[in-house]
This record gives structure tokens, sequence and C-alpha cells, in this order.
């Protein structure tokens, strides 16, 4: 629940209570004095129910991520495991809105499963290690979904910048270019060196 709801329900809750105890006890007449109470009453049901009736459809986010290293994009390599990489930000609104609707998506999950799945945090855009990466994957803005195939090799055909919808992620991951590129690189490691 972000500052802006929790402020909100806090205000509609002391609102509501002063309303409660103190001004429908100052009222002229019981009629007024029972409405001022429920009025009361309410704001501070609302109060308490606000962030459940704001809540969006979504949940917890069902991908696990390996934090960035290139460590983690080396050992993939060496494995000859494609891997999915998710460049993100505190401050970006739609990378936290890929992981409470499009990451929480099981079919999502499901279809991320054989790639080795790699999140890069550059919330500081300004450090010398996140200005690299901007530079090595050419990110034009976030949020930003990459592939590697089994090489290490970006396949740039589906790149992927700004919000994307889990149809949008399982389209690229089912795409022929995704597909035909890892297909063929799985039957070439599957022929022996002595041939």
């Amino acid at each position: 629940m972000d500052f802006t709801t929790r402020l909100t329900a806090a205000v509609l809750v002391g609102a509501g209570v002063l309303i409660y105890l103190v001004l429908a006890k100052k009222q002229p007449t019981p009629v007024r004095t029972w409405i001022t109470a429920a009025v009361g009453a309410v704001l501070v049901i609302t109060g308490l129910a606000l962030p459940n009736l704001i809540r969006q459809p979504g949940g917890e986010p069902l991908v696990v991520w390996t934090p960035y290293s290139d460590e983690v994009l080396a050992a993939a390599q060496a494995e000859r495991k494609p891997v999915v990489l998710d460049f993100y930000a505190d401050w970006c609104v739609p990378c936290h809105e890929m992981e409470r609707t499009t990451y929480a998506d099981p079919k999502v999950a499901a279809a991320l499963e054989p790639f080795v799945r790699v999140k890069a945090d550059l919330t500081d855009m300004r450090s010398p290690e996140n200005e690299a990466l901007i530079e090595e994957f050419e990110l034009d803005g976030l949020p930003a979904v990459i592939f590697l195939d089994r090489e290490g090799e970006e396949i740039r055909e589906i790149r992927i910048f700004g919000y994307a919808s889990a149809a949008d992620i399982l389209q690229t991951v089912n795409s022929d270019e995704l597909r035909e590129k890892l297909a063929v690189e799985a039957s070439l490691s599957a022929v022996p060196e002595n041939v």
C-alpha cells in the first residue's frame, strides 16, 4: 500500500472519530446527533476499508528473479541457458505494474521457467555500473525486457520497452524469432564436436 493511500485512510479515520465523538454530542437535536454520528462512523469504516477498496487486480509475482550480475550471465552462458533480463527502477510506475500484474500471471511464470530470469535494478541510473548497463544494452527507457540466447547474445528483434502485459510477454516468448533462435542453438549443441 502506497503512502497516499495510508495517509488518506488515516485522515478518514481521524475525521470520522472526531465527528463521531466530538461533533455528534454538540448537535441541538437527537436527529442531527444521530446523523452526525452516522457520518463519523461511515468515515471511520471507509478509512479502515480504503486499502481493500482501492486494491487493483493482481497479486504477488510468481516469477522468481535473480539479481543482475556479470557472474550470473556468465554462468547461464556456460550452461548454455537462455536468459530473460528485466530492467526496472523503484521509481518506475510501469515496472511496479508489471510486477503486480504481468509477473503474477501463472502462464507468464510457466513460460519464463526455461530461462535464467535476471532482474537489473536501475534505480540509481547515474551509478557507473548502471550507466554501463544502459549503454551496453542500449536501453531507451524502463521497463525493458531483453532476451539473450544460449550464447549470451541478445535477440534484438524481440526486445520490449515500456509496460508489457502478460499477453505481450507470452507472445514474445512464443514468437518465431525466439523459438527459431533457441531451437537452432539446441540442435547445434546436440551435434558432437568430432563430426
